[in-house]
């Protein structure tokens, strides 16, 4: 729960705009402060989710309440400030293009006033060094093996140490144990996270408090003991 006892993230009678598809009916949805929330879902169901929650996109009908705020309503300078108390890592890409592994990790912290230019730096490179990735620092994303980019879109949504996580697939091109590793260390931070896989990753279902699977009939939802399933 947050401050005032709500979920962190709350979804009523939700369906998304018309370029995402159809659901199969409108989503309800509640993860409470602290939990781990694992969507099994079709790319675009996922996708259109996790961007309801940001506030990219507008809800077709329905309301979403992320942290006490519906995201899609705020102005500019509002969207700003809600959208640093998040850690996002969407797909496709997730890093600036043209900036070196390091610098993606860097400019975030400038950017939302988290760090000053020496802080930040420092910051980046221990995060290069708990992700493995420290030898590519100052490659640019295009450059370095997909599992060394994965690895940095990670390190990028944790480095200001985020209320929420919100995660498309974060299992793509990492092997099991570095995404257990990922999952244990977000655990440790204590933050909240809903997390989106298409492959039914079964690495993110271990992790999850609260597993949600997309059905032909809607989201079949189940509560889970970490460790007992």
């Amino acid at each position: 729960m947050n401050a005032n006892g709500n979920p962190v993230i709350r979804l009523q009678e939700v369906l998304p705009p018309p370029s995402f598809g159809e659901w199969p009916r409108p989503l309800d949805l509640e993860v409470p402060a602290g939990a781990f929330c694992v969507v099994g879902a079709p790319p675009s169901a996922g996708a259109a989710l996790l961007r309801l929650c940001v506030g990219l996109v507008e809800p077709s009908f329905g309301r979403v309440e992320v942290l006490g705020i519906e995201p899609s309503r705020l102005d500019r300078r509002r969207a700003y400030q809600f959208r640093r108390r998040l850690g996002v890592a969407l797909l496709p890409g997730g890093l600036v293009s043209n900036l070196t592994l390091r610098m993606n990790l860097v400019v975030p912290l400038l950017y939302s006033g988290a760090a000053e230019l020496e802080q930040a730096n420092q910051r980046a490179t221990e995060a290069l060094a708990e992700f493995g990735i420290q030898e590519w620092g100052n490659s640019r994303p295009a450059d370095v093996p997909l599992d060394v980019r994965k690895k940095a879109v990670l390190a990028r949504a944790v480095i200001r140490d985020p209320e929420l996580l919100l995660l498309e697939d974060p299992g793509e091109y990492l092997r099991p144990a570095r995404v257990q590793w990922f999952l244990s260390r977000c655990r440790r931070a204590g933050c909240t996270a809903l997390i989106t896989t298409a492959e039914r990753d079964q690495v993110l279902f271990d992790c999850a408090d609260l597993a949600a699977y997309w059905e032909e009939q809607g989201l079949r939802l189940e509560t889970h003991e970490v460790g007992t399933h």
